[in-house]
């Protein structure tokens, strides 16, 4: 499947969603989907942001 038929289904996509009223619940889904992307792709050795912030202000 190339780009343009990607790109043709996401606007297809988009404008049936917008004129049914459902976009901002594909937006959210869509936002869900990508924050699971970053979960199942996130290395094992990747530091928790918790832990980032916490040294930066012990240095202090």
């Amino acid at each position: 499947m190339g780009l343009d038929n990607v790109i043709k289904r996401a606007l297809t996509l988009t404008l049936i969603a917008a004129m049914t009223g459902q976009l901002p619940r594909i937006t959210i889904e869509i936002r869900y989907a990508q924050v699971r992307l970053l979960e199942q792709s996130k290395a094992s050795k990747w530091g928790s942001p918790d832990k980032l912030y916490s040294r930066r202000n012990s240095r202090r």
